[in-house]
C-alpha cells in the first residue's frame, strides 16, 4: 500500500506525463512545483522516485538533480485508476448520506406537525 505522498506522485507524474506510455523528461523543479504542500527536496523525491521505481510503478532512464526522464508502467496508471473509482465511490456513497438525513430530517417535522393537528 502506497502512502499519500507517493499516491499524490503518481497523480501528478500521470498527469505530467499526459497520459502517454513513452519516456518524458520532466524538471525536477516542476514536480517539486506540483508537490508543494508536501514541501519536498531533491533527496526525499530521489527516494521516493526510487521507491516507485523498485516497485515497478515507474521506470527511470536517468535521474540527476535538473530533471528526470521517466515513464509511467501500468501498474501506476491502474493504480490511479483505482484512486479515481474508489473516490467516485465516496461521492455517491456521502450524496446518499446527506440525502438521506434531509429527508428523514423532513419527515420527522412532517410527522411532528401532523401529530401536533391530530392532537
Amino acid at each position: 500500500m502506497l502512502d499519500k505522498l507517493n499516491m499524490n506522485l503518481i497523480k501528478n507524474l500521470n498527469n505530467l506525463c499526459e497520459d502517454s506510455a513513452a519516456y518524458k523528461i520532466l524538471d525536477i523543479s516542476q514536480i517539486l512545483d506540483k508537490m508543494a504542500k508536501f514541501k519536498l527536496d531533491y533527496t526525499i523525491l530521489n527516494n521516493n522516485l526510487t521507491y516507485l521505481q523498485e516497485h515497478e510503478f515507474i521506470d527511470i532512464k536517468y535521474l540527476d538533480e535538473n530533471e528526470v526522464c521517466l515513464a509511467m508502467l501500468p501498474k501506476a496508471r491502474v493504480h490511479a485508476e483505482e484512486i479515481k473509482a474508489s473516490n467516485k465511490e465516496k461521492n455517491k456513497f456521502y450524496k446518499l448520506a446527506i440525502w438521506s438525513s434531509v429527508g428523514s430530517f423532513l419527515a420527522a417535522i412532517l410527522g411532528g406537525f401532523l401529530a401536533s393537528v391530530l392532537f
